[in-house]
C-alpha cells in the first residue's frame, strides 16, 4: 500500500519553519465538500478553492 504524498509548502523565516499551506485538488480532501464556508466559495464544476486563514 503506497501513502499519499503531503502535498504542501513550508514558509521559514531565518531558516525557522514558521507556517506550512496545504496544496492539493479540492477532491482530496474527504470532510471539506460538507464545510458550508467551503461550499461558498468553491465555483460550481471546479476542482479549486481559495483559503488563507
Amino acid at each position: 500500500m503506497q501513502r499519499p504524498a503531503a502535498a504542501g509548502v513550508l514558509g521559514y523565516l531565518d531558516d525557522v519553519p514558521v507556517g506550512w499551506c496545504a496544496i492539493a485538488p479540492f477532491s482530496s480532501y474527504a470532510r471539506l465538500p460538507r464545510v458550508r464556508v467551503a461550499q461558498a466559495v468553491r465555483t460550481a464544476g471546479e476542482d479549486r478553492l481559495l483559503s488563507a486563514a
